[in-house]
């Protein structure tokens, strides 16, 4: 791939459209083909679309993360804030059915990750930490963990309907 890659190049495209191109390859080499894309994006701000079924693959080099399902367009924005704004959530010192209506609203149940939170938000920023510590009783607690791509694309149990 990494050959089939520099071929290209002297060319000068702008865009260069790679369908599934760590499939196959061992640890090493999709290392540094992880690497010469991102050179090339960052450095000669070549624009590159990733096809791929394994989202953990381009996580590294992606600066936007389109989601197709069926036809449809699901998701489309910078990687950055659609990582940055979701968290697992996990409440403890107070049973989920005493927690505000209000607060709930921020909040999807997850279905069957193993992690010790029973809830995950898309919407996390500091505001909603602050509303959280404000609206709990005092012998609750709330956390709010970062959440890798897969898990996010998991909770929201995709590929989407």
């Amino acid at each position: 791939m990494k050959v089939a890659v520099a071929s290209t190049l002297p060319s000068r495209p702008k865009l260069l459209l790679l369908d599934e191109p760590f499939s196959g390859l061992d640890v090493e080499t999709r290392a540094q083909l992880s690497e010469l894309l991102k050179s090339l994006a960052q450095q000669d701000g070549l624009a590159i679309i990733i096809t791929t079924h394994d989202v953990e693959e381009v996580e590294p080099v992606a600066s936007r993360l389109a989601i197709l399902s069926h036809g449809k367009l699901h998701i489309d924005e910078p990687l950055e804030g659609y990582m940055q704004r979701h968290r697992y959530v996990a409440i403890t010192g107070i049973e989920s059915e005493a927690v505000d209506e209000s607060l709930l609203s921020f909040l999807k149940p997850l279905r069957s990750i193993n992690t010790p939170a029973s809830h995950f938000t898309e919407n996390f920023d500091p505001e909603l930490k602050e509303k959280f510590a404000n609206k709990l009783p005092t012998e609750a607690s709330v956390e709010f963990t970062p959440m890798t791509i897969r898990q996010i694309l998991t909770a929201h149990a995709l590929p989407l309907q």
